[in-house]
């Protein structure tokens, strides 16, 4: 999974990990206050800025979504209890989304694994 994070943000994440509490901040909350992540790296890329020197870079990461909860429109109130992740679905599957979307809601269920820069 790719999240869906700022350059700024990546040392910070490497770090100290994934934080549920700054995230959606520059995106919004469809799916409450978690880790959101994508399958769709062009999803991911919509959301990375540059560096000044024009690179991009995204992270993939492995995530253990545990108990899943199917979300087919935005439910900005979620907050993990009951189930430990929330599948919002793209529109193909029912959804309202273009692309699935993955919240986490503890940053203890995501491993960072790579750094793609380009």
């Amino acid at each position: 999974a790719v999240p869906c994070c700022r350059f700024s943000h990546i040392e910070g994440i490497l770090q100290r990990g994934f934080d549920p509490c700054f995230a959606g901040e520059n995106a919004g909350r469809f799916f409450g206050t978690g880790i959101y992540f994508t399958d769709v790296a062009a999803k991911a890329d919509s959301y990375v800025d540059a560096a000044v020197d024009g690179t991009r870079c995204l992270l993939l990461a492995e995530v253990c979504l545990g108990r899943l909860k199917t979300a087919l429109r935005p439910m900005p109130r979620l907050d993990g209890t009951g189930y430990d992740a929330v599948l919002g679905e793209d529109v193909q599957h029912g959804g309202a989304m273009d692309h699935r979307e993955y919240v986490v809601f503890r940053g203890e269920q995501v491993l960072p694994r790579y750094l793609l820069w380009y």
